[in-house]
């Protein structure tokens, strides 16, 4: 009787541990189906995926550049696909670019970048290449500006390490000192109205000359300038919306300069009655910065 209860006792136990092993498969097999469901969840919200296009090493070839500037240009966001990383590829091609004709390369530039602007008396011009944002931007600028010395030979500068524009005018202020008058979609509502000044000596560009007080350009929003070149006058009309007290701290305008209470203040001085009364200003270049007109 005895060996009879204890074989019944050992069956029960063997069944009891049979069931937990069963449950306990089957609570792995509900966990694995939860981390894969997890798993295509986060495939459904993943961040889009960017590919670097890199630019091999020596001086481009006319070919070269158009190819890439045609990568650019036809380059659409797509949420769903792996994007080229055209910020990355617009920088580097057009540091490339000014390296190229710095170290004299010779390229025909009409024929592989936009001309935005020249001023053909000073021999200086205003290319640009550049992308879509892929967003409420709009197309995004990169400037280079181009020039020759007297001895002939031509330089470049990456003016779009310092702002994304299109410059659509080059004006002569003085010997060696140039206003460029330019305009960049900044969002969906708005854009941005840029005077910028430029000192530029043989073979050197100067682009953190000191125009308006301390701060080579002045960057406004919705507005138009007018520079009169007999007058050095420069008017800014039509539909400035920006308050006074915050638009020459605002870090995406300004960059390294927010920190410059001293143009701020003088620049509000130079131009607040205006301003507020007419929504427009004027300033007067002096021979060498502008100043506000009495």
């Amino acid at each position: 009787m005895k060996k009879f209860l204890l074989v019944i006792t050992l069956l029960i136990f063997n069944m009891s541990c049979v069931e937990k092993t069963t449950e306990g498969n089957f609570n792995k097999q509900l966990d694995s189906v939860k981390i894969q469901s997890n798993n295509d969840e986060n495939l459904e919200n993943h961040e889009p995926e960017w590919i670097k296009i890199e630019i091999p090493n020596g001086d481009l070839t006319s070919e070269q550049i158009v190819e890439y500037v045609a990568t650019l240009k036809g380059w659409i966001y797509q949420p769903d696909k792996t994007n080229i990383d055209v910020d990355d590829l617009a920088a580097k091609l057009s540091d490339r670019i000014v390296a190229s004709i710095n170290s004299q390369k010779s390229y025909n530039l009409s024929k592989i970048l936009k001309l935005d602007s020249k001023l053909d008396n000073e021999k200086i011009q205003v290319f640009s290449l550049g992308h879509d944002s892929g967003g409420t931007r709009g197309f995004i600028n990169y400037p280079i500006i181009v020039w020759e010395n007297d001895n002939k030979k031509q330089y470049a500068f990456n003016l779009s390490n310092d702002i994304k524009c299109k410059f659509e005018e080059i004006h002569k202020l003085a010997d060696n000192l140039f206003l460029l008058i330019g305009y960049e979609s900044g969002s969906g509502a708005g854009y941005q109205s840029i005077a910028y000044v430029i000192e530029i000596k043989n073979d050197k560009l100067n682009n953190k000359y000191c125009g308006f007080v301390r701060r080579p350009y002045l960057n406004f929003r919705n507005g138009k300038y007018k520079f009169n070149n007999e007058t050095k006058i420069l008017d800014y009309k039509e539909g400035a919306t920006d308050n006074l007290d915050n638009i020459f701290y605002y870090p995406d305008r300004y960059g390294e300069y927010v920190t410059d209470s001293i143009t701020a203040k003088k620049m509000k001085l130079f131009i607040e009655d205006d301003y507020y009364e007419k929504r427009e200003f004027r300033l007067k270049f002096d021979g060498k910065s502008f100043v506000g007109c009495i």
